[in-house]
């Protein structure tokens, strides 16, 4: 077996998410843009927040096309009361 062809998946920065946050939820409000094949939310450790969220996130879409659709949309994707922000992210995170 060869390795997967990736050339059309797209990664995003979201910001603003809830600090309690679980990636099962971001898969599911995401979802909508299309098929989310991958959600890395960023934690403290330690301290008194560990386990919260560091406020943002890198959600990889299936297809570049569903990373643009959440890009360019016009309504506003809230959760908890938090309005998310999107960007396009080419940080490689492992």
């Amino acid at each position: 077996m060869g390795e997967e062809d990736r050339s059309d998946y797209a990664r995003i920065y979201v910001g603003n998410i809830p600090y309690n946050i679980k990636e099962e939820k971001m898969y599911e409000v995401l979802g909508k843009f299309g098929e989310v094949v991958d959600v890395i939310i960023p934690r403290w450790s330690g301290g008194a927040r560990d386990g919260q969220s560091k406020g943002f996130c890198f959600v990889e879409f299936e297809k570049r096309i569903s990373a643009n659709n959440a890009l360019n949309s016009t309504r506003p994707v809230v959760i908890e009361g938090r309005k998310l922000g999107f960007r396009e992210s080419n940080k490689l995170v492992n």
